[in-house]
């Protein structure tokens, strides 16, 4: 991407995978693993890649920075916190590890809008996609906030910061919806 210096590519592989039965960051899809293919995603998309997320083991391909929740069991929100709080850019783009189809065309379509005011979150046919988004760093303080008060969920975050969403529908923007595809249970990556 072209103004990749000032961003942060930030993995969140925080998740527990329950549903998958086991680390689905091991998971193979197209000859490599989820957490791999969404890394090399990251680093086209930011200058400097971390990995959140415990017992990371990271490929070889890219250099990456692995960290952990600061705030432990607090979901996302406590991902993209430790992905704010070491972020040596202003501004984290933050990916999800389980969705295979992700472009770097859909952060490249976001950051026509980002305003470095507030976080912006891409909006699909399935509604808010708030692991795909772009954040400030300085709206750490506005996360932590949530997390110290015990307000883990990002959709009530997002409403109550009044942060912004980009339509990145097949009727809006055009994108296919499989971009979107999220690995929650080994018949999902049968079924791709």
């Amino acid at each position: 991407m072209e103004t990749q210096n000032h961003i942060t590519a930030a993995v969140l592989a925080g998740g527990k995978s329950l549903r998958f039965g086991s680390s689905k960051l091991e998971a193979i899809f197209r000859g490599q693993r989820l957490l791999d293919g969404a890394v090399q995603t990251a680093a086209e998309i930011g200058s400097a890649v971390l990995v959140i997320g415990e017992n990371i083991r990271a490929g070889a391909q890219v250099r990456v920075s692995v960290h952990a929740d600061i705030y432990k069991k607090s979901g996302p929100l406590a991902g993209i916190h430790s992905a704010l709080t070491h972020a040596k850019s202003p501004v984290v783009a933050i990916l999800p590890a389980d969705m295979p189809f992700l472009t770097t065309e859909i952060y490249e379509h976001l950051l026509h809008f980002y305003t470095n005011e507030k976080p912006l979150a891409a909006e699909s046919d399935n509604g808010l996609e708030p692991l795909v988004s772009l954040w400030p760093v300085h709206f750490l303080p506005e996360v932590e906030k949530c997390l110290q008060q015990g307000t883990l969920g990002i959709f009530k975050c997002w409403e109550k910061w009044n942060a912004e969403k980009v339509d990145c529908s097949v009727s809006g923007a055009g994108f296919e919806q499989r971009i979107f595809t999220n690995i929650n249970r080994p018949q999902d990556l049968e079924n791709l």
